[in-house]
């Protein structure tokens, strides 16, 4: 397993595109103002429902309403990352016409949400599109991820799925899938 410092010195080398960093407790007010600088106004909160019942999460949750984001939510419904999951929370990303995601959780959730996050930049309506390496073309910038496990999933270029139509697992493999924030 890499060590902090191998992570971080890692996430600050990535050349396209600058990534923020809040490594300690208490940053959601630092959060908040990137995303306005960002300009966020609209934000999906992909996560477990039994993520988001802890006092932690419901604290950060009421940092972002008052500092005026409207916020909604896509509750994961399997224990991975889905197809389904992923085409769920893009339809309701689209549908609030959210312009920021903010996934709370640990690698499944990151996954979706990264999935979310290239089909929404890069305009595609399946999953399984961006199959492989190198078929996500854009930046997913409007992605935020706040990680409450060890796993190395925000900073990888990877997202896993399991495509539900064909019972297989799917990875994709981009530069584009690091978070800014």
């Amino acid at each position: 397993m890499a060590s902090v410092n191998n992570y971080i010195t890692y996430a600050q080398s990535l050349q396209y595109e600058p990534q923020s960093l809040y490594l300690e407790g208490g940053q959601a007010g630092r959060i908040c103002v990137e995303l306005k600088e960002l300009g966020s106004k609209r934000i999906l909160i992909i996560s477990k429902s039994s993520n988001l019942t802890g006092k932690n999460i419901a604290d950060f949750i009421h940092k972002l309403e008052e500092a005026g984001f409207r916020i909604f939510n896509y509750n994961i419904k399997f224990n991975y990352s889905s197809s389904s999951d992923i085409t769920g929370a893009l339809n309701e990303y689209l549908g609030y016409n959210c312009d920021t995601i903010v996934v709370l959780g640990g690698a499944e959730e990151v996954f979706c949400a990264k999935k979310v996050s290239a089909m929404a930049v890069n305009n595609m309506k399946d999953p399984v599109e961006a199959e492989g390496y190198g078929k996500i073309k854009k930046d997913i910038s409007l992605l935020c991820c706040v990680s409450m496990d060890n796993s190395t999933a925000i900073s990888s270029n990877i997202a896993e799925f399991r495509d539900e139509k064909s019972g297989r697992w799917v990875t994709v493999m981009s530069e584009y899938l690091v978070p800014q924030i």
